[in-house]
């Protein structure tokens, strides 16, 4: 029998003649263990026979004795056996919750049940400890705990990385009187939902990018603000990719902030001006957070405004007493040069000339041959703008 399994004891009283009842006085390692009764089989009948459950025993060998405490008709009798107890096989069975927020610490437990055929009240519950072993694919995880008085053990795993299901095996130690066992389950972890959001409105400026910033949220508690990468994404086009960096201020625990700058942008190009049907927000998941992504409908891009100054022309006479004049516009934006632009200098309806600016935003011609600037009426230095830049005008007087 296994310790804590009922065992029925029966005993059998045989009369050499006449029919045999009355009381059986039982004892277990020559303490008293109680009485049974015992009855003819049949009416009449020399044999008689009992019944009764014998006490929880410890493992190992135990000597049981009968004595039969006989009748007026029939004489007193004894027997005794040996009942040997073996330690009772167990059952382990594994829970965890499922699912656990991916980095988030969370709790396994395994409960340990007398694997007998029919438990015995008051029988010692499973002692010991169980040691799990939680599979974490690389190195794995293991921590060893005490069983409960309730047959149960808890222990505390780490949280563990991304969207997975791992296997825990859970060992049982044994003790003086259950055997060793073992029972499997599996832990879940789950990353965090998240939400995207672009801080930087839905617009912008040719050539002068101003930052966008995009906040990631944890739309649930977990143990540390969203960390990885932000796709930026103009009409499909990937304008660059930056990590993200923990917020400050409310909120900063579950928050992160990602801004691409112009020098983030991919290959260092310069998004053209224009109306874009979407800009999208990708944020591409991190070891505790699923990625997520956000949509601003129409984002405008618009022209660069640009600032066009002319230099007062100074008169001089040349050799011959023809009049030299030398016209300078420097065309800047955001007060810095703009290279390689084109400037036409005019006085009223007549183009004087035209010429490019050079590394300085400088643009230079001769209008000496124009016997307009003469007159005293100046000239006017215009930048007629393009797809990406605004037009810009500006007006030199004529002095000396």
């Amino acid at each position: 029998m296994a310790y804590g399994e009922r065992t029925p004891l029966k005993v059998w009283v045989v009369a050499e003649q006449g029919s045999p009842d009355g009381t059986v006085a039982l004892t277990v390692d020559g303490e008293p263990s109680g009485t049974l009764q015992v009855a003819p089989e049949t009416p009449g009948g020399r044999i008689a026979r009992g019944e009764a459950d014998l006490p929880v025993l410890e493992v190992g060998d135990h000597t049981v004795r009968a004595d039969y405490l006989g009748t007026g008709s029939t004489a007193a009798s004894s027997s005794s056996t040996t009942v040997e107890v073996l330690k009772a096989p167990v059952s382990v069975h594994v829970t965890s919750p499922r699912p656990s927020p991916a980095g988030t610490p969370s709790t396994v437990s395994a409960t340990v049940t007398p694997d007998v055929v029919a438990p015995v009240a008051g029988a010692a519950r499973p002692s010991g400890t169980v040691t799990f072993e939680v599979d974490d694919y690389y190195e794995g995880v293991t921590v060893t705990a005490q069983v409960g008085p309730d047959g149960t053990a808890s222990a505390v795993v780490p949280g563990f990385t991304g969207n997975a299901t791992r296997d825990v095996l859970a060992t049982y130690s044994g003790d003086a009187r259950h055997e060793p066992g073992h029972g499997s389950g599996t832990h879940e972890s789950l990353r965090t939902a998240t939400t995207v959001e672009v801080l930087s409105g839905s617009w912008n400026i040719y050539g002068q990018m101003l930052p966008i910033r995009v906040q990631v949220r944890s739309a649930e508690p977990s143990p540390e603000a969203p960390t990885g990468d932000v796709s930026i994404r103009l009409d499909g086009r990937t304008l660059g990719t930056v990590p993200l960096s923990p917020s400050t201020g409310p909120g900063a625990a579950t928050t992160s902030t990602a801004v691409l700058e112009q020098e983030d942008v991919l290959g260092g190009c310069v998004v053209p001006a224009g109306s874009y049907r979407r800009l999208t927000a990708v944020y591409l998941a991190g070891p505790f957070h699923e990625g997520s992504e956000v949509v601003v409908e129409g984002y405008e891009v618009y022209k660069q405004p640009t600032t066009l100054t002319a230099t007062p022309v100074l008169l001089t006479l040349a050799p011959l007493g023809l009049p030299r004049a030398q016209l300078t516009a420097t065309l800047t934006a955001y007060r810095q040069p703009l290279p390689g632009e084109p400037v036409t200098f005019s006085v009223g309806a007549t183009t004087l000339c035209t010429a490019t600016t050079d590394a300085d935003g400088v643009a230079t011609c001769d209008g000496s041959k124009h016997l307009l600037l003469t007159l005293g009426l100046g000239y006017v230095a215009t930048h007629a703008g393009d797809r990406n830049r605004n037009p810009s005008s500006a007006r030199g007087n004529l002095v000396g």
